[in-house]
C-alpha cells in the first residue's frame, strides 16, 4: 500500500514540477498567440516527456519490471546455457536397470551406485492390484549405463537369495 501511495506521490509531484516548469518558460518566452505558441507548446511536451523518460529510467530498479521478461534475455541466457558454440544442451535418456518391490532393496542399490558417483533416479509406481502394493524402479543414463553394469551385476549376485 505505501508502494502505491509513493507512486502516486512521485508522478504527482512530477507533474506539478513540469506543469510548472512548462509555464515559466512560456512566459519567459512570450510567444505570438498562434500556431507558433502551438509549436511552442507541442515541443515542450515532447521535450519534457523524453526528459522525463530519460531522468526516470535511468534510477529505475530491476524489481519494478514486473513479470516481463525481454526476448533478448531468454535468447542471451539460452546461449549461455548451451555454452559457446551454441550446441544444443544434451538430453538425459535414462534406462530401468533394477525393478524390485522391496523398497530396501531398491535403496541398496541406489546407496551403492551413488557411492561410486553415478546418478541413478528411482522411480515408484503403484500397481493395478492394490494401493498397498508398489514397484520401485532404479534408472541410470544412458551415459552412465555401461560403467555401472559391473556394479548393478555384482549387487544381483550379492543381493540374489539361496535357495532353502
Amino acid at each position: 500500500m505505501g508502494n502505491i501511495g509513493a507512486r502516486i506521490m512521485r508522478l504527482l509531484v512530477r507533474f506539478i514540477v513540469y506543469l510548472g516548469g512548462g509555464g515559466l518558460i512560456l512566459i519567459w518566452v512570450e510567444p505570438p498567440r498562434g500556431v507558433g505558441m502551438h509549436l511552442l507548446i507541442l515541443a515542450l511536451v515532447v521535450g519534457f516527456a523524453y526528459l522525463d523518460r530519460w531522468l526516470f529510467r535511468i534510477g529505475a530498479a530491476p524489481s519494478d519490471e514486473g513479470n516481463v521478461v525481454s526476448l533478448n534475455a531468454a535468447r542471451q541466457s539460452r546461449n549461455l546455457r548451451q555454452g559457446q558454440g551454441g550446441a544444443v544442451r544434451e538430453r538425459k535418456i535414462f534406462q530401468t536397470v533394477y525393478t524390485s518391490g522391496l523398497y530396501h532393496e531398491v535403496e541398496t542399490l541406489l546407496s551403492l551406485l551413488r557411492a561410486e558417483g553415478f546418478n541413478p533416479m528411482m522411480i515408484s509406481q503403484r500397481t493395478a492390484k492394490g494401493e498397498s502394493e508398489a514397484v520401485y524402479q532404479v534408472r541410470l543414463p544412458e551415459k552412465e549405463l555401461a560403467r555401472a553394469r559391473p556394479l548393478i551385476q555384482f549387487f544381483l549376485v550379492k543381493s540374489a537369495k539361496h535357495p532353502s
